[in-house]
């Protein structure tokens, strides 16, 4: 006997629509403003930048995504509204999970081979990459909301089993690169170590908040699972309830990633001066300025250092000085 959970009412759903509403919210707010921060510091110049960038872009997507299907269950299931819905999650769900094997691919190189990743991971097959990957996305969307054997069960099958083999993925080279990441210490600059441990955090929350996804995905798989009378998995899987808690784990895991992603100081330091023209030439002078009285102070010290050797060479020649001509008269 299956233990029937509480009945879902209407309150239910007025609940997670305000959390959806509010999460979708926050997740366009932070991502947009990180987004900027990583702007600022014109990170579109390093490939890592790029791919975090792209990510953050598509979370801003999610969090979008999330406030439109909060409006839909408002409004009771609008047929048009629901398509841009799909449409729209089944971009944010592709580009993130190849954006999301890219960057720890990234990562795993550089302590694999960190001399070879510059020639590996160039700007030009970045953008390349990131530009196949939204092109294929959008083709993939248009044939999910047009095609019609989109909706036979071959093509569905195969979709969700590809998108759960990709989600595997992820964590599979996120503790991959954790192993090696704790292995290799002392190769790894703090700057590189904070940002690979970043990316290998992210990876495992996207892993959970998309794997509740994944669980729905394979019920709607199975046959005879959908029409199931069992309340769970109508609650779980089946009715609105369901796509109400698959859509708050996801705006979760995108709102956790872009905080976490906002942590780093020179982030948080861009996004305080997002008002600021021309933010990034002002940084790279004062790093300028610190580098010039750095290496000004390291000329003191040398100098330092030869005025006390010279004094330590003067005053042992006086001390041999009258030995030596001792020497000499005899």
């Amino acid at each position: 006997m299956s233990v029937e959970p509480p009945a879902v009412e209407a309150s239910y759903l007025k609940v997670a629509t305000c959390l959806e509403l509010l999460l979708g919210g926050m997740v366009c707010l932070t991502s947009s403003l990180v987004l900027g921060g990583y702007i600022k510091v014109q990170s579109w110049r390093k490939p890592y930048g790029i791919l975090v960038m792209n990510l953050l872009l598509v979370d801003v997507i999610n969090g979008f995504i999330g406030l439109l299907h909060a409006v839909n269950i408002r409004i009771e299931g609008d047929k048009q509204l629901f398509k841009t819905i799909f449409f729209l999650q089944a971009l944010f769900l592709w580009v993130s999970l190849i954006t999301l094997v890219l960057l720890n691919l990234s990562r795993l190189v550089g302590i694999v081979t960190p001399f070879n990743y510059a020639s590996i991971f160039t700007l030009h097959r970045t953008w390349s990459t990131v530009l196949v990957i939204w092109v294929s996305g959008f083709i993939l969307c248009f044939v999910n909301r047009f095609a019609e054997f989109a909706t036979h069960y071959a093509y569905y099958s195969v979709k969700v089993l590809f998108h759960i083999l990709l989600n595997i993925t992820i964590l599979t080279l996120a503790i991959i690169t954790y192993i090696l990441l704790k292995r290799d210490k002392e190769n790894q600059c703090e700057t590189r170590r904070r940002a690979t441990k970043t990316v290998i955090i992210v990876s495992i929350a996207y892993f959970f908040s998309y794997g509740y996804y994944c669980y729905v995905y394979i019920v709607w798989m199975i046959p005879g699972l959908p029409d199931s009378t069992d309340p769970w998995i109508r609650f779980t899987a089946v009715d609105k309830s369901s796509l109400s808690l698959a859509h708050l784990f996801l705006v979760s895991g995108s709102l956790f990633n872009g905080v976490l992603l906002g942590l780093q100081p020179s982030i948080i330091e861009a996004i305080k001066h997002l008002h600021v023209k021309e933010y990034q030439k002002q940084v790279e002078k004062r790093r300028t300025q610190q580098i010039q009285v750095m290496r000004s102070a390291e000329r003191q010290t040398q100098q330092i250092q030869v005025m006390r050797s010279a004094e330590r060479g003067a005053g042992k020649g006086q001390e041999q000085g009258p030995g030596q001509n001792i020497q000499m008269e005899l």
